[in-house]
C-alpha cells in the first residue's frame, strides 16, 4: 500500500464543541496509523495547545502548529521563520 498522509484540522472537525474527541475518531486514527498512515493535527493553535488535543487522540499523532510555522520534524519539533531560517527544538 502506497504511504498516505492525513492532516485533521481540530475545532468542529477533530474535536467536538465540548472539546471531546470521540472513540469512533481515536480508533479510525488507530486503524489508519497500523497501515503506516502518518496522521497530523495541523492548527493556527501554538504547539503546546496542539499538545493537549494530541493527548486526547495518541502520542504518535504529530502537529503542524502556528499556521505552519511549528511542526513534528525528522528532527523533533521544528520552527520555521520567515525569510527560510528553520531551527530544530527537542520536543
Amino acid at each position: 500500500m502506497p504511504k498516505y498522509l492525513v492532516f485533521m484540522d481540530i475545532d468542529g472537525t477533530l474535536l467536538t464543541d465540548h472539546q471531546y474527541v470521540s472513540e469512533r475518531t481515536r480508533a479510525t486514527i488507530e486503524r489508519l496509523q497500523k497501515q503506516d498512515v502518518l496522521f497530523y493535527i495541523a492548527t493556527g493553535r501554538m504547539y503546546e495547545l496542539a499538545k493537549i488535543v494530541r493527548d486526547k487522540v495518541n502520542a504518535d499523532v504529530r502537529l503542524v502548529t502556528s499556521n505552519g510555522a511549528v511542526f513534528d520534524g525528522a528532527q523533533g519539533r521544528e520552527l520555521t521563520k520567515l525569510g527560510g531560517l528553520q531551527l530544530s527544538l527537542p520536543i
